[in-house]
């Protein structure tokens, strides 16, 4: 296991994945905090 920012995930260091599919791995709200940074903002 890995330690990604303080929250334990799961890296595939032998196979090519994407950072994003390696925050999705990471099971906390990282997925909401990617997606929001990822949208354009209102107005």
């Amino acid at each position: 296991m890995v330690r990604y920012s303080g929250v334990l995930g799961v890296e595939e260091p032998h196979q090519s994945i994407p950072n994003l599919v390696v925050k999705l791995y990471c099971g906390d709200d990282t997925i909401q905090e990617v997606l929001w940074k990822n949208s354009s903002a209102p107005g």
